[in-house]
C-alpha cells in the first residue's frame, strides 16, 4: 500500500468515527421517513403495523458536516476529487449508486443535528444538466475537492424531508 492510500485510509477512517457517532440518530430519522403504519387491512389480516411502503432496497449514504458549516446550510456538499484515483462519492453517484443522502450538520457538542436534509438522488442526477444547477467547487489543503450546490437550484421534490432548527 502506497503512502497515498495510507493517508487516504487514516483520513477516512477519523471522518468516519465521528460522523458515526450520529448514524443511530439519523437510522431513526430515516425509519421515521421510510417506514410508514400500515393500512388497516395489512394489520387485520396480515399481522403488520409498519411497512416499507417500497418494497426494494433502498441505498443511503451519510453525510454529516461539523457545526461551523451551519452558516451554510442552504447548500450541500459532494466530495468530488482526492489525490488518489479513488472514486469519489461524486463518481459513485453518477455511476447511478445510492437512492437517498441524508445531509446533515451536527451542533457543537457533536452529539446530534442542528439540521439535515434527506436528498432523493435520483431527482439529483436527473437534474445535473439543467441550466440552473451551477455547482461551485472548493479544493481543502489535503487537495481534495467537494462540489457545492444550493437546494434552491433544484426542484422541491430534491428533499424529501428537511429539518431545521431556529
Amino acid at each position: 500500500m502506497d503512502g497515498e492510500t495510507k493517508l487516504y485510509r487514516k483520513h477516512y477512517k477519523d471522518n468516519r468515527e465521528w460522523s458515526d457517532r450520529l448514524l443511530r440518530r439519523v437510522a431513526g430519522i430515516l425509519g421515521e421517513v421510510f417506514i410508514q403504519t400500515s393500512p388497516d387491512v395489512e394489520d387485520m389480516q396480515h399481522n403488520t403495523d409498519l411497512m416499507v411502503l417500497n418494497n426494494r432496497p433502498h441505498r443511503y449514504a451519510v453525510r454529516i458536516r461539523k457545526n461551523r458549516y451551519s452558516k451554510w446550510a442552504d447548500q450541500f456538499t459532494i466530495r468530488s476529487g482526492l489525490r488518489s484515483d479513488i472514486p469519489t462519492e461524486f463518481d459513485k453517484i453518477i455511476d447511478g449508486f445510492g437512492d437517498y443522502m441524508f445531509y446533515g450538520i451536527a451542533n457543537s457538542e457533536r452529539d446530534d443535528l442542528v439540521c439535515y436534509s434527506i436528498i432523493d438522488l435520483d431527482v439529483f442526477r436527473n437534474h445535473l444538466g439543467d441550466s440552473t444547477v451551477h455547482a461551485q467547487v472548493m479544493e481543502n489543503q489535503d487537495e481534495t475537492k467537494f462540489l457545492f450546490f444550493s437546494y434552491d437550484q433544484f426542484p422541491e421534490e430534491l428533499i424529501v424531508r428537511s429539518h431545521h432548527e431556529d
